[in-house]
């Protein structure tokens, strides 16, 4: 699994939220979380990034995807978030709209109102999310911003 990369930062598609990052000759094409544009948008072409993340491939979706995260502690909080029903990794990254700290925050507060302002993310779903989640998050809380 791959699990960090550290290389050129070649291209960012901030409408599909795609970093492209280039290591040892290979170009690795990186989908991130909309909270990560702003990190991204401190770097320019050229620029030397590390991003954590996530390698998933499964039976419905068998092409490799790589789901990038600018601090481990958010890279963390993704694999905890995707364990939960109905959450796979690309629905997981686009509802990622807000820091990961905020989001355990609301999880740890059991506010599911403002789970449901996250893109995909509606009542029943806000609700099984704080069940299956709170307690499990104190990290995230304190360290996403590291």
């Amino acid at each position: 699994m791959i699990v960090a990369l550290r290389g050129s930062l070649t291209r960012w598609d901030e409408e599909r939220s795609v970093l492209w990052v280039e290591t040892g000759g290979v170009t690795y094409e990186v989908a991130m979380p909309p909270f990560a544009g702003e990190w991204v948008a401190g770097h320019h072409a050229g620029d030397e990034v590390r991003v954590f993340t996530y390698q998933h491939a499964s039976d419905r979706q068998p092409v490799p995807m790589l789901f990038g995260f600018p601090r481990l502690a958010e890279r963390e909080f993704f694999r905890k978030f995707i364990e939960v029903p109905d959450i796979g990794p690309a629905k997981a990254v686009r509802a990622l709209t807000r820091p990961v700290s905020e989001v355990a925050r609301w999880i740890e507060a059991e506010d599911t109102r403002g789970l449901r302002q996250l893109p995909g993310i509606g009542d029943r779903l806000a609700s099984t999310i704080v069940a299956r989640l709170k307690g499990k998050l104190v990290q995230e809380i304190g360290r996403a911003h590291v």
